[in-house]
C-alpha cells in the first residue's frame, strides 16, 4: 500500500497530466490542503480509507477523478483566466460533486 505521501506526489501528478501542463506550487498547496489528509481518512459509512484502496479498482476510479480535476484547470487553446486557488477549488467541487464515488471528500461549505 504506497503512503499518504506518495498517494499525494500521485495526485499531482495526475492533477498536472489531466491540465497537461506543470502545475504552480499554489495549486500543489490547495491540492495538498484539500487532499492529504483526506487520503487516510475514512468516511461513515465507507468500510475503507482511500489509501486503503489506491491500487485497486475502486482507487482506478479515484484517480480518473484528479485527472477530471487537471482537464477542469487546462488552459487548452481556449484563453482562461489565470489558474489559483480560486480555480482549483472550483475544479475539485465540479468533479466531487458529479461523482457517486463514496470517498469523494465532503462539500466545501457555499460550494457546489
Amino acid at each position: 500500500m504506497p503512503s499518504q505521501d506518495e498517494i499525494m506526489q500521485q495526485i499531482v501528478k495526475l492533477v498536472s497530466d489531466g491540465a497537461a501542463m506543470p502545475l504552480t506550487s499554489e495549486i500543489e498547496a490547495c491540492l495538498h490542503e484539500r487532499y492529504y489528509d483526506w487520503i487516510v481518512k475514512t468516511k461513515d459509512g465507507v468500510p475503507n480509507s482511500p489509501q486503503e484502496v489506491w491500487d485497486g479498482a475502486a482507487g482506478a476510479d479515484i484517480k480518473a477523478k484528479f485527472v477530471l480535476i487537471g482537464e477542469g484547470l487546462s488552459v487548452g487553446k481556449e484563453s482562461k483566466p489565470v489558474i489559483n486557488k480560486s480555480a482549483c477549488i472550483e475544479a475539485c467541487s465540479k468533479v466531487e460533486g458529479e461523482s457517486k464515488c463514496p470517498h469523494c471528500p465532503d462539500p466545501l461549505p457555499g460550494i457546489i
